[in-house]
This record gives C-alpha cells, sequence and structure tokens, in this order.
C-alpha cells in the first residue's frame, strides 16, 4: 500500500502505487503520471537549461553573475503559450539578426532584460511559422528516411554473355 504523492508533472495527489517513480541516488524520488511524461519533462528542462546558456552567452554573462528575475517571470509565462522547444528556437533566431541590443546603451540591466524580451516576445508569432516548416521538414526527412532504409534494393544481376546483352541494348533502340 502506496502513500499520497504528488506527481511531479501534473501536480495531482495520488497514490504512489499508480505513479511512474525515479529513482536517483541520494535524492528523493520523483513521480509522474507516466513514462511519456517524464521524457517530456526531461526534454524541457534540458531546453530551458539551453535557454538561459544562451541568454547568459547572449549578454555577455558569467555563472557568477545574475540575470534579473524578470527574464524568468517572462519565461515562464511564454511556456504557458508555447514550448520550451519553440521558445529557444525562437530565440535563437530572434539573436541572430538582432545583434545590436547587446551593444545599445540602457540605465540598468533589467532595463535591457526587459528590452530584451520585449524583441523577443514580438517576433514569436513570425517564428512560429518558420518552426513549423522546420518541424514538418525534419519530420519528411525522418518519413524518407524510413522509407529508403525499408526499401528492398534487390536489383537483378544479369548473367547474360556480351553478344546477347549487346544485341538487347540494340533492341531496345531499335523500339524508340
Amino acid at each position: 500500500m502506496g502513500r499520497i504523492i504528488k506527481l511531479k508533472d501534473t501536480g495531482e495527489k495520488i497514490n504512489s502505487d499508480f505513479a511512474y517513480v525515479v529513482k536517483e541516488d541520494g535524492k528523493p524520488n520523483k513521480y509522474f503520471s507516466s513514462k511519456e511524461n517524464y521524457e517530456k519533462w526531461v526534454a524541457n528542462k534540458k531546453n530551458r537549461i539551453k535557454i538561459i546558456e544562451v541568454i547568459y552567452e547572449y549578454l555577455g554573462y558569467d555563472k557568477k553573475n545574475k540575470v534579473p528575475t524578470i527574464f524568468f517571470k517572462r519565461l515562464k509565462e511564454w511556456n504557458e503559450l508555447y514550448d520550451y522547444e519553440f521558445i529557444l528556437y525562437s530565440i535563437k533566431e530572434t539573436l541572430k539578426y538582432n545583434t545590436w541590443i547587446r551593444e545599445k546603451e540602457f540605465p540598468s540591466m533589467i532595463a535591457r532584460v526587459n528590452y530584451l524580451c520585449a524583441v523577443l516576445q514580438n517576433e514569436f508569432p513570425e517564428n512560429v511559422n518558420k518552426f513549423k516548416r522546420k518541424k514538418h521538414i525534419e519530420k519528411l526527412n525522418e518519413k524518407s528516411i524510413s522509407e529508403i532504409d525499408n526499401t528492398d534494393f534487390n536489383i537483378p544481376s544479369r548473367n547474360i554473355e556480351t553478344k546477347s546483352r549487346a544485341l538487347d541494348i540494340l533492341n531496345e533502340l531499335s523500339r524508340k
């Protein structure tokens, strides 16, 4: 008989016997509603870390400096509308073309981060279509690769003597 626990992915309180358990050495167990949800949670966590690393690098921060908390608040708001994978893609696309934000003078770091967040948020609608197109192309590429893998490339070998092969070629040419 299990105990009542809170799921990490949904926040529901259920019996631990019905949850997917992740055990880590020296850390408390984490409970999820399913293995798929756990894998999504791990992917989101990795993308969130990548987003923070990209922002740190763009602003020229090292691990000693702290990004103002307004950025993390905005990141949480954006995650309610978009997943972290899209947010990461959009940030990379936007910062690739907007290098001038780094050089612009601001009265404080909070103002710089606020401005950066506003620019990023304004670019989201445009980047949605680019991201969907990119995902669609990736899906088509995966599909075509799997089709190629499943294709049978057994080409019949022709063990024909040279004279008969030459006659076959002449016959084919005369039909055209």
